[in-house]
Protein backbone atom coordinates (compact mmCIF):
# COMPACT_ATOMS: atom_id res chain seq x y z
CA UNK A 1 0.00 0.00 0.00
CA UNK A 2 0.87 3.13 -1.16
CA UNK A 3 1.89 5.92 2.03
CA UNK A 4 0.08 8.70 2.73
CA UNK A 5 1.22 11.78 3.73
CA UNK A 6 -1.37 13.43 6.18
CA UNK A 7 -2.89 16.60 5.18
CA UNK A 8 -3.00 19.62 7.75
CA UNK A 9 -6.77 21.42 7.93
CA UNK A 10 -6.71 24.99 6.97
CA UNK A 11 -6.85 27.69 9.75
CA UNK A 12 -9.76 29.44 10.24
CA UNK A 13 -10.58 32.90 9.40
CA UNK A 14 -9.54 34.82 12.49
CA UNK A 15 -13.32 36.10 12.60
CA UNK A 16 -14.50 32.84 12.62
CA UNK A 17 -12.73 31.97 15.94
CA UNK A 18 -15.97 31.89 18.87
CA UNK A 19 -16.16 35.80 20.16
CA UNK A 20 -15.44 33.91 23.74
CA UNK A 21 -12.28 33.11 22.45
CA UNK A 22 -11.73 36.29 20.47
CA UNK A 23 -12.42 38.06 23.89
CA UNK A 24 -9.81 36.10 25.61
CA UNK A 25 -6.88 36.17 22.63
CA UNK A 26 -4.17 37.98 23.69
CA UNK A 27 -2.90 41.76 22.23
CA UNK A 28 -1.53 41.00 19.20
CA UNK A 29 -1.44 44.36 16.90
CA UNK A 30 1.12 43.31 13.83
CA UNK A 31 3.04 46.50 12.99
CA UNK A 32 5.34 44.53 9.97
CA UNK A 33 4.86 41.16 8.72
CA UNK A 34 7.74 39.91 6.30
CA UNK A 35 7.28 36.82 3.59
CA UNK A 36 10.84 34.93 2.48
CA UNK A 37 10.74 31.61 0.11
CA UNK A 38 12.81 30.82 2.76
CA UNK A 39 11.60 30.12 6.32
CA UNK A 40 14.16 31.23 8.17
CA UNK A 41 14.43 35.02 6.82
CA UNK A 42 10.32 35.12 7.60
CA UNK A 43 9.61 37.28 10.72
CA UNK A 44 6.74 40.02 12.24
CA UNK A 45 6.94 42.76 14.61
CA UNK A 46 3.71 42.42 16.97
CA UNK A 47 3.52 44.29 20.04
CA UNK A 48 7.23 45.61 19.44
CA UNK A 49 8.13 42.48 19.69
CA UNK A 50 9.98 40.31 16.64
CA UNK A 51 8.84 36.98 16.14
CA UNK A 52 9.63 33.58 13.52
CA UNK A 53 7.78 30.50 13.34
CA UNK A 54 7.32 28.81 16.28
CA UNK A 55 7.58 31.76 18.66
CA UNK A 56 4.84 31.55 21.53
CA UNK A 57 4.29 34.02 24.33
CA UNK A 58 0.93 33.71 26.39
CA UNK A 59 -0.61 30.69 25.07
CA UNK A 60 -0.16 32.40 21.75
CA UNK A 61 1.83 30.56 19.15
CA UNK A 62 2.87 31.71 15.43
CA UNK A 63 2.43 28.66 13.63
CA UNK A 64 3.59 29.97 10.32
CA UNK A 65 4.00 33.20 8.24
CA UNK A 66 2.29 33.27 4.52
CA UNK A 67 2.30 35.06 1.61
CA UNK A 68 -1.46 35.94 2.97
CA UNK A 69 -0.81 36.33 6.34
CA UNK A 70 0.25 34.68 9.73
CA UNK A 71 -1.30 31.32 11.24
CA UNK A 72 -1.40 31.33 15.11
CA UNK A 73 -2.31 28.26 16.92
CA UNK A 74 -4.33 29.27 20.56
CA UNK A 75 -6.44 26.89 22.66
CA UNK A 76 -6.19 24.60 20.17
CA UNK A 77 -7.96 26.82 17.35
CA UNK A 78 -5.17 27.15 14.21
CA UNK A 79 -6.73 30.33 12.48
CA UNK A 80 -4.62 32.80 9.74
CA UNK A 81 -5.00 36.52 10.65
CA UNK A 82 -4.91 38.15 7.40
CA UNK A 83 -1.39 40.71 6.28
Amino acid sequence: PEEVEPVEPQPLNYWELPQSLRDNLPDFNISVMVYAEQPEDRFLLMEGKRWVEKDSDGGLRLDEIRRDGAVFLYRNYRFLVKG
